[in-house]
């Protein structure tokens, strides 16, 4: 076994020794097992080369890595993600790391980022042991998958329906890239992967690719559909599978966020509260970066497995709207109608696209709008369908009623019988709910319970004070 890792940052840095903990504060890790792939798929933006973290070396980051997260975390689990590459290139790496964690006790929540072409039966079983997520990559119909994603649909359905036909559903997500050429088949993707069983659906629009004005318009009908034929899905009463098509959650759970005045939070890039190792230690604020050569130098904050820490390289958290935009009045920040829910792109890609991590792409504005516009509009439809098998969607819900009987309290008048018996009410309500309460949502719901609280003890003290006077008079 490898000695324990110790740090230093470079001499440049004036020799002063800094320790992994003076400069991460980890809530989740990404670990790049490799940079192979086994598939050359039509848009893909890496470049591909052969390097692999050796079993021994993920042992010693994952060590670093939990016992940082612990530190700055007493309880939960710590998310990681396994990518590449194709991560199961690299299956004896990522076996390894989890057998080691559970030896330690470690409390992980994992995930493998995955074209699912090499599983093995031996793997599968191994997933389903350590209730490892997968996202999977299924570019929609059979046809537009393989001329996408190099003929590789018929090994991918046949893995997803093996791992269904096991009873590892809960397992799988799909991501189904869509680029411009394909946006006209948004629908039909989505609904050919919910026939293949697969409840947990990301489509993702690709934004770092030019959009005609035709483009815009299309896709924007195809949301149209896509969301009727979710509402669909949600109405029918003989339906009993839980989907969830996760454009349509984000966005919701944004817009929502945005009638209550909370800022969604951009990318994590930049903060010491996440991390991603590349296959030969190097750390970086994104996964992407290990296969994009001209963002490495820049963007390079040092290598774990050397014991080696640049300071000056960790960036600062991208803000919100930190972002900036060209000058023309189409694509203002200040008056754009999404501006509240917008996180400001993908910041490797933005650099890719304009060389500046912070500058979005006009495609990306007009996904954002659209988005925002498509979803307002079926708001009341998606929350009020009779038979809304949606864990997300349903958690929102519950998260409304509770702001909806805040608002009633306020409305009493706080001196009347009936006002500290709706406040316990609540009380009682947020108590049983609190493992439900949203981002935001439980901040602002305890604001406002501290709020009612002061003023229940500013009405007793004022009867204490009251009936004190009355006893002094006797």
């Amino acid at each position: 076994m490898n000695q324990p890792l110790n740090f230093y940052a470079k001499k440049s840095m004036k020799g002063n020794p800094h320790v992994f903990d003076d400069y991460f504060q980890l809530s989740a890790l990404t670990i790049t097992v490799t940079s192979a792939c086994n598939l050359h798929c039509d848009y893909c933006f890496e470049e591909h080369e052969s390097r692999l973290i050796k079993p021994d070396e993920v042992v010693d980051i994952i060590d670093v890595a939990y016992k940082n997260f612990r530190k700055n975390n007493p309880t939960g689990s710590m998310p990681l993600s396994f990518f590449g590459g194709e991560p199961f290139i690299a299956w004896k790496t990522i076996q390894r790391c989890i057998e080691h964690a559970k030896e330690k006790g470690y409390d992980l929540s994992v995930g493998i980022t995955t074209n699912l072409t090499l599983l093995t039966d031996e793997q599968m079983e191994f997933i389903d042991e350590n209730d490892i997520g997968l996202l999977v990559s299924i570019d929609g119909t059979k046809e537009v998958h393989d001329r996408l994603r190099d003929n590789s649909y018929d090994v991918v359905s046949k893995n997803v329906k093996k791992l269904i036909d096991n009873g590892m559903k809960r397992l799988i997500e799909a991501r189904m890239t869509v680029p411009p050429g394909e946006f006209h088949n948004l629908l039909a993707g989505v609904q050919n992967i919910f026939s293949l069983g697969v409840d947990n659906i990301a489509p993702v629009p690709v934004t770092d690719q030019v959009w005609t004005k035709d483009q815009v318009k299309l896709l924007e009908n195809e949301l149209d559909k896509l969301y009727e034929w979710t509402i669909s899905i949600y109405e029918d009463p003989n339906n009993k599978r839980n989907i969830s098509v996760k454009m349509i959650d984000d966005y919701l759970f944004q817009c929502i966020h945005d009638e209550f005045d909370m800022k969604g939070t951009p990318c994590s890039f930049g903060s010491n509260k996440w991390l991603s190792i590349g296959p030969s230690g190097e750390m970086y604020p994104c996964h992407q970066i290990h296969t994009r050569k001209d963002q490495q130098e820049l963007f390079y904050m040092g290598n774990i497995l050397k014991g080696e820490i640049l300071p000056h390289r960790i960036l600062g958290q991208v803000l919100p709207h930190s972002w900036k935009k060209a000058d023309d009045p189409e694509y203002t920040c200040d008056t754009c109608e999404a501006y509240n829910i917008c996180r400001g792109s993908c910041p490797s890609e933005n650099y890719d696209l304009n060389k500046d991590y912070l500058k979005t792409p006009d495609e990306w504005c007009d996904w954002v709008r659209m988005s925002k516009r498509i979803t307002k509009k079926y708001q009341n439809q998606l929350l009020n369908s009779k038979n809304l098998r949606n864990k997300r969607l349903n958690s929102i819900k519950l998260n409304l009623e509770i702001m909806e009987m805040i608002d009633r309290v306020r409305e009493y008048n706080v001196y009347s019988r009936e006002f500290p018996l709706v406040v316990l009410d609540l009380y009682e309500k947020v108590l049983s709910c609190e493992h439900n309460l949203l981002p935001g949502f439980s901040d602002l719901s305890k604001n406002k319970l501290a709020k009612f609280r002061e003023q229940l003890t500013q009405i007793r003290d004022e009867l204490i004070k009251k009936e004190s006077m009355q006893k002094e008079t006797v």
